[in-house]
């Protein structure tokens, strides 16, 4: 039987692929392009709303704050008939801004295919999945890890395990969109649904065009530290983390910061953990203050640490 290597990844794991840092964000969703403005993309107006102005004002340049912030602004708005419009309550801005930036992450996502890391990490997995149950979770909206996967010619599955390679976004993904119903694209192609949120389905989009994407379709994220948004398909990714840290035998924190602003993935970390049979937990990261956290987390748990950047040799030791 294999042993079961989970790989946890935060930001800095796609920060050594090319793209930007959680910190690094709330510029890029603002950054407008020819593309952007054909799909109807409006900036200026973006910034006149009033959770942006509030976050400019505060000096707090914070993507994960500002659609909070923008989420309660919305639905403190939509209680009231006269701001019942999309419009009105500013959902519609926020819809951009979250398109936009989504836009952004997949294009540099596939110049990042190219990468000389992302070449090297694809060779690691493809002689990992020989000798281990491979499974990645990660709070990035981004898709690296699947188009490194792509590569290969291995499988993954967002959901169950009818895959080569499990995969659980915990805070969505960039090709994840909301719609009622069962949707068929225009080319009679049919999305694989992940789940449900607020009684609409969740689907994979497998995007291959991203000005496609943008056609007023903003995708299903959630900002990580709006609790109450953590129910129907984000509840279940997760439940399916939980099992898979529980059963681990090897587990391996790559560019994760363990934010204390998000104190549900902490607590819920924390739980796991506990409750793991797992003996050997590894993270690498080069920010110190990731590092005490993350000792803090696996309290009187086997921990290495490595206070570096990640490098494809991180792998190859963690799993020899």
């Amino acid at each position: 039987m294999k042993e079961r290597l989970v790989v946890f990844s935060g930001a800095g794991f796609s920060k050594a692929l090319g793209l930007p840092l959680t910190s690094e964000l709330w510029e890029l969703g603002l950054v407008c392009t020819e593309e952007a403005l054909k799909y109807g993309f409006e900036p200026d107006e973006i910034k006149k709303c009033a959770p942006f102005k509030e976050s400019v004002r505060r000096g707090d340049k914070d993507v994960e704050t500002l659609l909070n912030d923008w989420e309660r602004h919305i639905e403190k708005n939509e209680l009231h008939e006269e701001t019942d419009s999309a419009l009105a309550s500013g959902r519609s801005y926020r819809d951009q801004y979250v398109t936009n930036l989504a836009m952004h992450l997949e294009n540099l996502t596939l110049k990042g295919k190219a990468h000389p890391m992302a070449i090297q990490f694809a060779r690691w997995i493809k002689s990992t999945v020989d000798r281990y149950d491979l499974s990645f979770i990660t709070t990035n909206y981004d898709r690296c890890v699947e188009y490194i996967l792509n590569s290969t010619g291995l499988t993954f599955a967002y959901m169950g395990k009818d895959a080569h390679v499990s995969i659980r976004k915990l805070h969505g993904s960039v090709n994840w969109m909301k719609f009622n119903g069962q949707v068929v694209r225009e080319d009679r192609w049919k999305p694989v649904k992940i789940g449900e949120l607020d009684g609409t389905g969740i689907f994979d989009f497998q995007l291959h065009d991203p000005a496609w994407f943008a056609a007023q379709l903003p995708p299903a994220i959630i900002p990580p530290t709006l609790n109450k948004r953590y129910e129907g398909v984000f509840q279940s990714q997760f439940e399916d983390a939980g099992k898979l840290i529980r059963n681990a035998d090897r587990v391996m924190f790559v560019g994760y910061s363990f934010p204390p602003a998000d104190k549900k993935l902490g607590e819920f970390l924390q739980g796991a953990i506990a409750d793991s049979s797992c003996k050997n937990f590894f993270c690498v990261n080069d920010n110190p203050d990731a590092q005490k956290r993350a000792a803090e987390i696996t309290t009187n748990r086997q921990l290495t640490q490595i206070c570096q950047r990640w490098t494809t040799d991180h792998f190859l030791r963690f799993s020899s």
